[in-house]
C-alpha cells in the first residue's frame, strides 16, 4: 500500500531540460526551495543552483514525478 500523502518532485533546468534536484515532500514542499534559496545562507548546491538562474533571468521548472 503506498501513502498518498508524499509526492516525489523534480527541479529542471530549463536550458538543458536536465533534472539538477529530486526530493520528496507533502503539501508546498516542492515550492518551498523557490522561496529558500532568496537567504544567503543557504549554501547549499540546490539553493546556489536556483540563485543563480534566478540572477539569470531563468525560473526553474518544478515537475511532481509521483503522486
Amino acid at each position: 500500500m503506498t501513502d498518498k500523502r508524499f509526492y516525489v518532485y523534480a527541479y529542471v533546468d530549463p536550458a538543458t531540460d536536465t533534472p539538477f534536484y529530486i526530493g520528496k515532500g507533502t503539501k508546498n514542499r516542492a515550492w518551498d526551495h523557490l522561496r529558500d534559496s532568496r537567504y544567503p545562507y543557504m549554501n547549499d548546491p540546490k539553493h546556489c543552483k536556483i540563485r543563480s538562474m534566478y540572477e539569470s533571468g531563468v525560473v526553474p521548472k518544478v515537475i511532481i514525478a509521483y503522486k
